[in-house]
């Protein structure tokens, strides 16, 4: 018989930037949505349509984690934190455009990133886990000795689905379902600090 399939959902809250209507919608804001949605999708809803769901049958997604996140938080104050995370992604963002891969949320000190999408013109099915790997070794690199910070990476290929719920208020909420996201955090979350869970 066939085996039974789990489902597993992760829903990526994109931060909301309102316009009431997409007509007027300034250049800066389209920008803004292809950076976030990368072109195709971005220029849909720029365009005041939801985009429609994607499914991929092999897809790589990465979770990317601070280690020691809550006990660097306690000894350290707000703002320190808040400069502190600042640099971390200021790092990490030419990254996820120098690799071409496609950054689906960030919550606090953790990444969610898939390949394999064609997102972005070098989004390319025949390397992603490569690209995917490379990423999370030079973002580990360069974390650590630029700011002293360790990260568990968990990486993990396989089917996904990616939807868009329209909020009518703000752009479209970006969710990713399958094992394979779920996979991929059970990884990073029993990874080794400073090592590539794949």
């Amino acid at each position: 018989p066939k085996p039974k399939e789990s489902l597993g959902l992760y829903i990526a809250v994109v931060v909301p930037v309102g316009i009431e209507d997409p007509v007027e919608s300034s250049d800066s804001w389209k920008s803004s949505l292809k950076f976030v949605y990368g072109e195709s999708i971005g220029r849909t809803i720029a365009g005041g349509e939801v985009p429609k769901q994607e499914q991929y049958d092999t897809a790589t997604v990465l979770f990317l984690d601070i280690v020691d996140f809550t006990k660097n938080c306690m000894r350290r104050r707000s703002d320190e934190v808040a400069g502190w995370m600042a640099a971390i992604h200021g790092t990490i963002e030419p990254l996820i455009a120098k690799y071409h891969v496609r950054k689906i949320e960030t919550r606090g000190d953790c990444y969610l990133v898939v390949a394999g999408t064609n997102a972005s013109a070098g989004d390319h099915y025949s390397d992603q886990a490569r690209r995917m790997v490379q990423f999370a070794s030079e973002v580990s690199k360069q974390l650590r000795t630029q700011h002293n910070t360790m990260i568990r990476v968990g990486i993990s290929s396989g089917g996904i689905t990616i939807d868009y719920i329209n909020t009518h208020v703000f752009a479209p909420v970006m969710t990713i379902y399958g094992e394979n996201v779920c996979l991929a955090a059970r990884m990073e979350q029993s990874g080794a600090a400073g090592l590539v869970h794949l």
